[in-house]
This record gives C-alpha cells, sequence and structure tokens, in this order.
C-alpha cells in the first residue's frame, strides 16, 4: 500500500502530542456530557420512583408489620419483590414455614434449595403462578407466588 504525501501529512499529524492531547480532551468532555445527563437522568427517575412508592398498594401483617405490595407488570407480580415480602414474612411467622432456606439463586433453574427434616427440597417462586410452568414437577417441593392466575377448580377430566 502506498500512500501519498497528503496522506502521510495527515498520519503524522495524527500522530503528534497535540493532536492526541486534543482528541483526548474531546472524549473527556464527552464523558463528562455523558455523566452529568446521567445524573440528570437518575434524579428524574428517582423523582418517578418516590411519586410511585407513595402510591403504591401496602400489605399489613397482623402483627403490624407494613411492606409494600410487589409491583405488578404486564407479565405479573415481580418475582425479586415477591422475595421481599416473602423473607418478611418468615422473619415475622417463623412457625409457617416448615423448612430452612439454604440457598437462593435466580441465575438458572431452582429458586431455592430448601431443607426439611435434613432433605433437601426444592421451591418455585413465581411473582405470578400461571399455568404453563417451566419446571417439571417431580422435584419441586413447593410454590410460592404473591397471585395466581391458575384456576382453582378441577376439571371432569382431571379427575379421572
Amino acid at each position: 500500500m502506498q500512500f501519498n504525501f497528503t496522506q502521510l501529512q495527515t498520519c503524522v499529524i495524527f500522530q503528534s502530542k497535540k493532536v492526541k492531547d486534543a482528541f483526548k480532551e474531546r472524549q473527556d468532555w464527552e464523558e463528562l456530557e455523558k455523566n452529568i445527563k446521567s445524573i440528570e437522568t437518575d434524579g428524574t427517575d428517582l423523582k418517578k420512583r418516590y411519586e410511585a412508592s407513595r402510591k403504591r398498594k401496602q400489605i399489613e401483617l397482623p402483627n403490624g408489620s407494613i411492606m409494600l405490595e410487589p409491583t405488578k407488570t404486564k407479565s405479573g407480580y415481580s418475582e425479586s419483590e415477591t422475595f421481599v415480602v416473602l423473607l418478611t414474612v418468615m422473619e415475622h411467622y417463623p412457625n409457617l414455614f416448615p423448612f430452612k432456606l439454604l440457598d437462593y439463586n435466580t441465575t438458572s433453574g431452582i429458586d431455592f434449595v430448601v431443607e426439611e427434616r435434613n432433605v433437601p427440597k426444592y421451591v418455585e417462586l413465581k411473582g405470578t403462578l400461571k399455568k404453563t410452568i417451566n419446571h417439571p414437577f417431580r422435584h419441586i417441593y413447593k410454590f410460592i407466588c404473591q397471585c395466581q392466575q391458575v384456576s382453582r377448580k378441577i376439571s371432569n377430566s382431571a379427575k379421572k
């Protein structure tokens, strides 16, 4: 590949310290502008979340403890917020849960590993329990959910 004089001169100019410093300064200014925009966006998001939180429904437990109801989205209740509710209820009413929570991880597969009477078991947490489940039932010990969309009625064909 051959360069003409203008191309060679351009390459030399872009390699000079003065030009490199100017590019670096411009990149720094662009980064600063992104950060300022991010700070402004965070402030706007904070105000929106604050206003929304004041309107959220609350759950009052029999002992008077109050917590926020999980957020309902288009696909159902938030699973992570349902987990917060579960932990709060477990803390206030431990006798309702005959198992010990050993592990919680929703990155894939099993949500909870629990132990009941020295036997490991698997609990599936759902914000909203729906008709279709993405796990086989063989190893599921319990489902814990905020809301269910599954009918409680048993059809005649299911009874047979």
